[in-house]
């Protein structure tokens, strides 16, 4: 973490949070690359049985940060703007279309 490039300040979007399992994956506003995301670093205080949490659809400030394992995660997670009830009924619709969609079969 102590990588000039890990401090910089990144702009998301919350792909998809498990308040279970307390994980998640954010994407990158600039990039498009997926970031794995821990409640432990999520700073948020708006807590969910004493975990922070995550809203498909939020739009998260993030920095890019090393896992113990030396993979690319997010670190330092905090919301910008909570996911509207549209955007979060748009983004099910479009899970629920492609479970949906038949299989191409080769």
């Amino acid at each position: 973490m102590n990588d000039e490039r890990t401090r910089d300040k990144r702009t998301g979007r919350v792909r998809w949070f498990n308040d279970a399992k307390g994980y998640g994956f954010i994407d990158d506003s600039e990039t498009g690359e997926g970031y794995f995301v821990n409640f432990k670093h999520i700073l948020d205080p708006e807590a969910l049985d004493g975990r922070f949490r995550l809203i498909q659809g939020d739009t998260v400030e993030f920095v890019i940060a090393d896992d113990p394992k030396n993979r690319k995660m997010a670190g330092e997670v905090r919301t910008i703007q909570r996911a509207t009830s549209d955007e979060l009924l748009s983004s099910t619709m479009v899970f629920f279309e492609d479970m949906s969609a038949p299989k191409d079969r080769q």
